[in-house]
């Protein structure tokens, strides 16, 4: 909710941005309503005695770090990718599932969040950063809402080029797309990890 309240709180004075934003927030929470996500959490008794103590409030800021959690879990990788030039650009791996459209959004709206407050964007901010998502669509669904939302992203936040990229095969392990010194990835990784938590 963090990395959500901080861009929603820059575009004050753009109604219709907020609003865009806040509905792919809306409709994330009603994604995971929608897949008994809460339901099967509520299974759980010390999930249940924790929800009976919160506020209205704070139930809304749990269901957002729920969804952004279901989103993250369709995103196997993150990671920086140095371009030719020198400059920095990021590769995202998603696969695709059209009943939890936004909360990948979401989830993806947190990863660019916390780029833009890191070091790495501090170090940038005066070039444009390439932000290529790479998408298995094994069900060979309709993408057109997921690249609207992506969109909306791209719109606000005028550092980043972002980019949807179908990827040629559907396989999430493909090894093309991890970093080539695996001694790297799991800091590399760890680090955009937990910028797509908050």
């Amino acid at each position: 909710m963090e990395y959500f309240n901080s861009l929603y709180n820059r575009l004050e004075g753009n109604n219709e941005k907020q609003m865009q934003l806040f509905l792919i927030r809306e409709n994330a929470i009603n994604e995971i309503h929608n897949a008994n996500v809460l339901a099967q959490l509520h299974t759980n008794p010390s999930f249940t005695e924790k929800w009976t103590k919160l506020t209205p409030e704070q139930r809304v800021v749990e269901k957002v770090s729920i969804a952004k959690s279901v989103g993250k879990s369709h995103v196997p990788h993150t990671m920086p990718a140095p371009k030719t030039d020198g400059e920095v650009a990021f590769i995202i791996q998603v696969n695709y599932e059209p009943a939890f459209n936004n909360c990948i959004s979401l989830c993806i709206q947190g990863g660019l969040e916390g780029l833009y407050k890191s070091q790495i964007y501090l170090k940038n901010k005066s070039k444009i950063m390439d932000y290529n998502i790479i998408v298995t669509n094994a069900a060979q669904v309709d993408l057109s809402k997921f690249k609207e939302n992506i969109e909306i992203l791209n719109s606000v936040y005028d550092c980043f080029n972002i980019k949807i990229v179908e990827a040629a095969e559907n396989k999430s392990n493909d090894e093309t797309n991890k970093p080539d010194k695996k001694e790297e990835a799991p800091k590399k990784k760890g680090f955009l990890s937990r910028l797509f938590k908050k």
